[in-house]
């Protein structure tokens, strides 16, 4: 077994194809590509530093990320993966990529690091457990049909929802201040820079998804926002469609008028206006505005758990 950096350029056919190999049959499942990879490279964030790919007898068998977000001003880290072929597990491969990425980690000076495993994964529980992980937080993925629509659930009448527009600079800057100051009492929030905002809005098609985002105004005074994102691709069944709900902010000065409601309805009218049969939203149960009450107002179920782990470095 050998482990080797990942070569961007060269590199990024071998880690979507391993990544596919590793998650296929999984009930979420829906393989990447080489191209929507490429897109998350031109992204501001990107990391290629903490990437490693291993190789048995010469042949890309796992892949794992160390991952340093450069605009952080905490030393905390992420793990992504490892993902590792079905017919070459429990070999130690894992194992060998983790303790890789983590030296990464540690080398460019992070002091502890995150890894999100499902609830119902109990093997990478367990393996994460053996490393010295430990849980700190819970999420859930939540889930509704777009059949029957909820009606007078106390929204904003008022409310007013504009789409942001990428070319237009006040609404970019807009958007962005929006954005950091209702996300800012979120679990591991960082403030995103404006060119994070301008990416987002400038590519609104990423990842085999088409994202929209939009302004909720009262009295021409933004309040609040929401982010809908529509599954591009065919699926083979409407079951396995997936559209989201990905970010739902409103000011302090405005909870508990109705506003994020409103948000909410605008939300899922529009996404079953574009053909959509089901969305979901994740949500951390210990969220401070206590979201997930309103989600559940809104008919969604949860779906799955996702634990969150932390390892000191």
């Amino acid at each position: 077994m050998v482990i080797r950096k990942f070569v961007q350029g060269q590199d990024e056919a071998i880690v979507v194809d391993v990544w596919n190999q590793a998650h296929r049959g999984e009930d979420d499942f829906w393989p990447d590509n080489a191209e929507d990879f490429r897109k998350r490279e031109a992204s501001p964030w990107f990391d290629a530093e903490g990437r490693f790919i291993a190789e048995w007898d010469g042949q890309p068998v796992g892949t794992v990320a160390g991952h340093v977000d450069r605009n952080r001003t905490d030393r905390r880290g992420y793990l992504f993966g490892p993902s590792v072929v079905p017919e070459s597990r429990r070999k130690g491969i894992g194992r060998k990529l983790i303790a890789t990425a983590l030296e990464s980690l540690k080398s460019r000076g992070m002091e502890t690091v995150l890894v999100d495993v499902r609830s119902d994964a109990i093997p990478g529980r367990t393996f994460a457990e053996s490393l010295g992980f430990r849980m700190v937080r819970l999420s859930c993925t939540m889930r509704r049909d777009l059949v029957q629509m909820p009606e007078h659930v106390g929204e904003n009448q008022e409310l007013k929802v504009r789409e942001v527009r990428a070319d237009k600079e006040d609404e970019i800057r807009r958007f962005h201040d929006l954005f950091n100051e209702t996300f800012s009492e979120e679990f591991d929030f960082r403030q995103d820079t404006l060119d994070d905002t301008l990416f987002y809005l400038s590519n609104p098609v990423r990842d085999s998804y088409h994202h929209y985002y939009y302004i909720g105004w009262l009295s021409e005074r933004p309040v609040g926002l929401i982010t809908v994102s529509k599954d591009e691709t065919q699926r083979e069944s409407p079951e396995k469609e997936e559209c989201f709900m990905s970010g739902l902010g409103v000011l302090k000065s405005a909870r508990g008028h109705g506003v994020g409601k409103a948000l909410m309805l605008h939300g899922l009218r529009h996404l079953k206006d574009l053909g959509a049969n089901w969305v979901e939203l994740t949500v951390d149960t210990l969220n401070p505005t206590h979201a997930m009450r309103l989600y559940e107002r809104l008919g969604f179920k949860v779906r799955r758990q996702t634990l969150v782990y932390e390892k000191k470095l």
